[in-house]
Formats: C-alpha cells, structure tokens, sequence
C-alpha cells in the first residue's frame, strides 16, 4: 500500500499547524529585510523542509531523516551558503556617515533621526 505524501489533509490539526508555520514566517518576513526563508517542519520519523517567501511557500516531499542524508546535506549546504542564498535581501544595508549625512543635508526632516538605513536600487537606463 502506498504512502499518502500530502502535506495538507483533512486530519488532526492541519489548519491549526499551517496557521501558526505561517504567523511565525510572516512575522520573520515582516521582520527582517529578507527575500525568503527557510523553515523544517519535523512530524514523526520525516522532516519537510519549506522555503517562504512574499509570494507563499514551496514544500519538499517527506525527508525520512534516519533513512536519506538530504537533511544533513540542506544544513550543509545552508551552512555555506552566501548571504543572499540564505534570504537576507542585499539591497538593504547600513549606510556610510557620508550617505546620513548627505541624505540630512538635503532632507531638513532627516536631521534629528538617528537610525537610517540604506537601500540600492537598480540602474535600468541602460
């Protein structure tokens, strides 16, 4: 007999599980400047691992950790993986004194601020 592989069914608590895996993804998003994220999700003998972002979620078929080594591999594979692969959104960094105090010099409603960030937006004039 085969093995249901569904991720969403009718039984237990499927919708209460997928409401709070979503209020924890949406809160990180909301968060932290990130493009997406990467969850696991652990039921019994079989993990899923589940990339978000803003558009939904993507989720792998059953991982059997004790059986196949793609877990392992994810975690190895994360582990050196840049920045931008692991989700943090490169666009968005701490400015330099000179970008703050340029951006007060012309913006008068900057100049009491003290936390500002700065964000790189692509030159399509080519």
């Amino acid at each position: 007999m085969e093995e249901d592989n569904s991720f969403v069914t009718s039984e237990g608590q499927t919708s209460q599980t997928l409401g709070q895996l979503t209020a924890y993804d949406t809160t990180l998003l909301g968060s932290q400047y990130r493009t997406h994220t990467f969850m696991t999700l652990i039921t019994g003998a079989h993990v899923r691992l589940i990339q978000w972002d803003c558009s939904g979620a993507v989720v792998t078929e059953p991982i059997y950790y004790n059986m196949q080594p793609h877990l392992f591999n994810f975690f190895t594979c994360y582990n050196i993986a840049g920045h931008e692969a692991r989700g943090n959104d490169t666009t968005v960094t701490v400015p330099t004194n000179e970008e703050i105090t340029f951006a007060k010099s012309i913006v008068p409603e900057l100049k009491d601020l003290v936390l500002f960030l700065a964000i790189t937006t692509p030159d399509h004039s080519d």
